[in-house]
């Protein structure tokens, strides 16, 4: 019996990525993925967190002196404009050529960013959960490693109810 191409186990989603949004991607200029999956790797995480890369526009028939339209906040509006040689710069030796020429800033409200959840408290533990820790600690005879397992201990024990 043949082997199934399913059988392969887990596969990273960027090298999907391409495959899946290629037609999506193109229909926007973006001949190249890449440029919109890592944006921030390619002008920075300062820059990155103010603009989206919207769509690339060749001249008819030609593959360099593009307009890249970055989608910008409305406040960075001014500070992208400054730094607009620098991030055609960048696009380009990420490109290894003369990709664009220029950058059209486009003032919309970019998608919201995605805040971490927040750490979860461990609840504090009864006297009974101390000393029931301290107990199974006794044995370790160097000091600070007696201690950060027993915080080690009072946050699992304490995120887990006390269990």
């Amino acid at each position: 019996m043949a082997e199934s191409t399913r059988s392969r186990g887990v596969t990273a989603l960027a090298g999907l990525l391409p495959r899946i949004t290629g037609k999506a991607m193109r229909q926007r200029g973006f001949v190249e993925s890449a440029i919109v999956t890592r944006w921030p790797e390619i002008v920075g995480a300062d820059l990155a967190r103010d603009t989206i890369p919207d769509r690339l526009r060749f001249p008819r028939g030609r593959r360099d002196g593009g307009v890249l339209h970055l989608r910008v906040s409305g406040a960075a509006a001014l500070e992208i404009q400054h730094e607009e040689p620098r991030i055609v710069e960048r696009v380009n030796s990420f490109f290894g050529y003369p990709a664009i020429a220029r950058l059209a800033l486009v003032q919309a409200p970019l998608p919201p960013r995605e805040t971490p959840a927040p750490r979860p408290v461990p609840a504090p533990l009864s006297p009974e959960q101390e000393a029931a820790l301290a107990e199974t600690l006794t044995g370790i005879g160097d000091d600070r490693l007696r201690d950060a397992l027993g915080r080690l201990g009072r946050t699992i024990r304490g995120l887990r109810g006390g269990r």
